[in-house]
């Protein structure tokens, strides 16, 4: 902001009176008398005339009455009195009148009929002490010139002069600058209801009035008693040196002329210094730009009800500390005290500035509506530093934009109930750190101390802003419904940092009905804490709309907002923490990224949310929600965790959450889900839970959960769910009262869903696995009216249902193990397009191979399949009970009759029983190992092994281990004694010799299965059919072909 500034008169050229050539010097006498008396003069030949000098030199006082012939030249005075008129023109290198012009010298004006009618300049204190008095109503006027002054006190630097202005209708008027302190002392005193009118003269280049002229100069100005000063076109109180204007009653006016000058500069240039003080009755006007601190140190107080009204204009403001030398301090102190500024006011332009209200001190800034957009700045250009105080029931009211912190350091201070009322628009908010390099900060302190606004707030527009409240300070943020969208902002453009902070317990930020955001801009950042006690009441709360927002409340604080919204944009980021006895209440919806990443935290704190919570809301957003020893709860209608992003919400601790809806996992094909309820905690949701819609979602519960009809990967994606050792209850609540479908709809399959059972689960109705998704068991249980497995169920634990219908496959299992037990403790019915998996590992049930206990009936069909793992190989004589069945069992495993061969493994077949156990338990088998005499390894001892041997008799094979060359008890040789085992052993068969626990019933079976084989394969294996034929004993001459001498073929078929 540029300031044109009048030029000061030559002071120079004033320093001496210079004699005219045809100049006569007149002295007066001494003595009291008649201007016009000849007789007072020195040379007699006077009065002086208009080319000559009147000296009034001698020393005493005196007084001169009359008006003579006005004079024309110079007047020099010590001490005298005029009580008429004179009217000395001067030169422009001489004063009209001098008064102490090198020694001590008084002039006063007393009287209603004395005045001075001066043509150029009044010099008082040229190089010596003067006084010049105007009194009891006498007038005096000068009259500037190009170069010099109209009025100079104390012109050079010994000089010391002062006017007195006292009485009413006394006056002095002046064209031209009025300088009070040229190089020297100047002061001027204003009385009891006189006036002083100084004009300044654009034509002459001259400010209408001047103190402290030059560097190291004094010039000071007092007002009283109701007396009254003009000026016209620019006052400077301490151009180069120190200037002082005091008023204690009366007033001060001055302008700019119309012209683009400050009408009052106080500390105009560097190292001047200056001071306004206002104060008692006393009132200052400034019509036009008014600096307080231009360049040098300046000071303006006002105390004890003083007034200073500035009328300036947004282009030509008030200033405090204008220049980057200057420094500039303002204080209002008491009641009925003020500054009225209009329209526009800047704290610290380019320098320092406090401005200091207190003791109910008052700063007034009225939008005139004359023009531009009215404005407080406090630290508006780069390096500067302004200060606002407001203390003591004190009162700030800006009607127009207040910024704190534009581009220099800005702070504005407000405690012992002090208050701001900031009338701001949304077009012109209010901004704490407003310019790239602003850096605000507010501090509201103590109980009554209140930061009103209206409509907008931005802490941190581009640079870095704060607010602090502490110790009951409250900030007030009002919708006065006035056009345009109310707002806070915390960190709005990009590289912007913002803070507002509630401290403690009495501390208040009111924002009901105006939207929060934190974190505006990419690349932006904002926060809200609250803390200790705090209270903050907000409507619709982003954090991180496309920067990063922060937002915590800790230890005993509140928190109300509308819909409160984290990471809103693609590049919003948001970190949410309440904790230690803190409350968040939400009076809308809680979204957790909505199209950004965001995380919150709840430790030891409540969350209360009146409709819907989502986490992960739009594609490739992340949302995130722990909740550690605390509840969430409310009116809260549904909760969707990864609805097209990534959601996640963990419970931890004793923690609750209760939702009064239903609760949906993944919702889009995009959507991503984690739902953890821990150790202690709860989950309840009153209507449906969905694990998994189109996306891929996680549902564990280590602690309880209660849920209405629960869907697992309902329609597409393959999602799961996990009992990890706490309860999940599924209610009654939602369609088919209270089921449990995996994989599927109530209606249709849907994608693959899998559900692990460590704890306990119960289904109040129907638990339906459909085709393509698994139950596992880890040694959990489930409890359920009906299931209905279209898709697997394995693993080790319990199925607590009336009735199971399998159409899948049941496969028990182990936790790291290959086998276990399954236990149905109900109907088991196994359908058609059902499977059986077994697993062999050894001899051990359940550790070794995998058992189905089924505690009530069981109805067989489908297919059995049996796989020998962790490399375990069949031997003959070993039985495994795979089920255990308690009530009846009808049915076989498709194809596997009774004694039914299952399969060859590793040249050891593995056959079935359904008799085994109790009678109806079922069993797989091996046979018995080889018997004594059975040659050709069919499982019987016969006919077919006596001709083996009879073919071979007399041999001598060599003990080779092989009896199939007839040597049974491998001696190497075949003979009588391999006829006597054969003969010992005939007519047993292998099954007999099946160890247990099969029982006798299995043993018969594989009697019968054996002879069976033995008819159906014996042919194949000879070539021919064999016919049951009665085996007779030979007779005495039948022999057989090689037979030893003396047996017989008896026996032999």
């Amino acid at each position: 902001m540029s300031i044109r500034v009048v030029a000061v008169a030559c002071l120079a050229c004033l320093a001496s009176v210079v004699e005219a050539t045809a100049q006569t010097d007149f002295f007066w006498d001494g003595s009291s008398g008649n201007y016009s008396d000849v007789g007072r003069w020195f040379p007699l030949t006077g009065p002086p005339g208009n080319l000559d000098r009147a000296l009034f030199q001698s020393g005493t006082t005196f007084t001169v009455t009359g008006g003579g012939t006005p004079l024309q030249a110079v007047v020099a005075v010590n001490d005298v009195t005029f009580a008429g008129a004179i009217a000395p023109t001067g030169s422009s290198t001489s004063s009209s009148l001098e008064v102490g012009l090198t020694s001590l010298g008084q002039a006063t004006f007393l009287g209603s009929g004395a005045s001075l009618t001066a043509g150029t300049a009044v010099t008082v204190g040229n190089a010596s002490t003067g006084t010049l008095i105007f009194a009891g109503g006498a007038t005096g006027s000068s009259q500037g010139m190009v170069g010099a002054a109209a009025v100079n006190l104390g012109l050079n630097g010994s000089g010391n002069g002062t006017m007195t202005i006292t009485g009413m209708d006394s006056e002095f008027t002046s064209t031209g600058s009025f300088d009070l302190g040229g190089i020297g002392t100047g002061e001027v005193n204003v009385e009891d209801m006189a006036h002083l009118d100084t004009n300044g003269s654009l034509a002459l280049g001259q400010a209408g009035l001047n103190m402290a002229v030059a560097f190291g100069s004094h010039g000071t100005l007092n007002i009283s008693g109701d007396a009254t000063v003009h000026n016209e076109l620019q006052t400077n109180l301490g151009l180069g040196g120190h200037g002082i204007l005091n008023i204690s009653s009366g007033s001060f006016t001055t302008t700019d002329g119309g012209t683009a000058n400050p009408a009052l500069s106080i500390a105009r240039f560097t190292n001047s210094e200056g001071e306004l003080n206002v104060s008692g009755t006393g009132q200052v006007t400034t019509e036009g730009e008014i600096i307080v601190g231009g360049g040098g140190n300046g000071s303006m107080t006002i105390t004890d009800q003083g007034v200073v009204q500035s009328n300036v204009t947004v282009g030509l403001p008030a200033l405090v500390g204008f220049g980057a030398s200057a420094t500039g301090t303002v204080t209002i102190d008491g009641p009925d005290t003020a500054w009225n500024v209009t329209d526009a006011l800047i704290i610290g332009e380019s320098g320092d500035a406090t401005v200091d209200i207190l003791n109910g001190g008052t700063l007034f800034l009225e939008d005139t509506v004359g023009g531009g957009d009215p404005y407080l700045f406090i630290g508006y250009q780069n390096n500067s530093d302004g200060e606002l105080n407001v203390s003591s029931a004190s009162q700030v009211t800006a009607q127009g934009r207040l910024v704190v912190g534009g581009n220099g350091y800005g702070t504005m201070t407000i405690t012992d109930a002090g208050v701001v009322d900031s009338t701001v628009t949304t077009l012109l908010p209010a901004s704490v750190g407003q310019g790239n390099n602003g850096w605000g900060t507010v501090t509201i302190e103590d109980s009554g101390s209140i930061w009103n606004i209206t409509d907008a707030l931005i802490v941190a527009e581009n640079g870095f802003g704060e607010v602090d409240l502490y110790n009951g300070g409250t900030l007030y943020v009002e919708d006065t419904g006035g056009g345009g969208d109310p707002y806070i902002r915390v960190g709005d453009k990009a590289n912007s940092s913002g803070h507002i902070h509630v401290r403690d317990a009495t501390s208040f930020l009111d924002a009901s009905f105006i939207p929060v955001t934190l974190g505006t801009e990419e690349s932006s950042s904002g926060s809200l804490s609250i803390e200790d006690g705090g209270e903050a009441f907000i409507q619709y709360t982003t954090v991180g709309q496309s920067g990063y927002g922060e937002l915590y409340v800790y230890t005993n604080s509140v928190l109300t907002t509308g819909t409160a919204v984290l990471a809103q944009g693609d590049t919003g980021e948001a970190y949410a923490d309440v904790a230690d006895g803190s409350s968040w209440d939400v009076l809308g919806q809680l979204i957790i990224g909505q199209g950004g990443y965001a995380e919150a935290y709840l430790y030891d704190a409540t969350l209360s949310v009146d409709e819907f919570i989502v986490l992960g809301d739009l594609e490739n957003s992340y949302g995130m929600l722990s909740v550690d020893t605390s509840s969430v709860g409310g009116t809260l209608t549904s909760l969707t965790v990864g609805n097209l992003g990534e959601g996640e919400l963990g419970l931890y601790g004793p923690s609750t959450f209760d939702v009064n809806g239903p609760t949906d996992l993944a919702i889009e094909s995009t959507g991503t889900a984690l739902l953890t309820v821990g150790f202690d905690s709860s989950y309840t949701t009153a209507d449906t839970l969905t694990v998994g819609d189109e996306g891929d979602a996680t549902f564990d519960v280590i602690g309880e959960a209660q849920t209405g009809t629960t869907f697992i990967a309902k329609t597409a994606g393959a999602s799961s769910a996990y009992v990890s050792g706490g309860t999940w209850t599924i209610n009654n609540a939602g369609p088919a009262s209270g089921s449990l479908f995996v994989g599927g709809s109530d209606t249709t399959a849907g994608g693959a869903g899998t559900i692990t059972v460590l704890g306990t689960l119960d289904v109040n109705n129907l638990l339906k696995v459909y085709g393509g998704s698994v139950v596992t068991l880890n040694s959990g249980t489930i409890h359920a009216a009906q299931v209905d497995v279209l898709g697997r169920i394995d693993g080790f634990g319990t199925i607590d249902a009336p009735t199971t219908n399998v159409e899948g496959t049941i496969a028990p299992s182990t936790l790291f193990l290959d086998t276990g037990r399954l236990v149905f403790d109900g109907d088991l019915t196994l359908f058609s397009m059902s499977e059986l998996d077994v697993d062999l590992d050894g001899l051990i049930e359940q550790s070794e191979f995998d058992v189905v206990d089924v505690l009530g009936n069981a109805m067989l069909d489908g297919a059995l399949n049996v796989s020998l793992v962790g490399g375990f190989t069949l031997e003959l004589g070993q039985s495994f009970e795979i089920m255990d069945i308690v009530g009846t069992r009808s049915g076989t495993f498709s194809g596997l009759g009774e004694g039914a061969l299952v399969g060859n493994f590793g040249g050891i077949d593995l056959f079935i029983s359904y008799l085994g156990g109790n009678g109806n338990d079922v069993v797989l088998f091996t046979l018995a190992a080889g018997l004594p005499g059975d040659g050709n390894g069919d499982g019987w001892v016969d006919g077919l092994d006596y001709l083996l041997w009879a073919s071979h008799y007399g041999t001598h094979p060599g003990p080779d281990g092989d009896i199939t060359d007839g040597d049974y008890n491998d001696d190497g040789s075949v003979d009588g004694l391999d006829y006597l085992l054969w003969a010992g052993n005939y007519g047993s068969h292998a099954a007999l010799s099946v160890p247990e626990p099969c029982s006798l019933a299995i043993l018969v079976s594989a009697a019968g299965l054996l002879g069976q084989r033995r008819r159906t394969e014996r042919p194949a294996r000879r070539g021919r059919e064999v016919r049951p034929r009665r085996v007779l004993a030979p007779r005495s001459s039948d022999t057989v072909p090689g037979s030893p001498p003396g047996l017989s073929a008896r026996g032999a078929i």
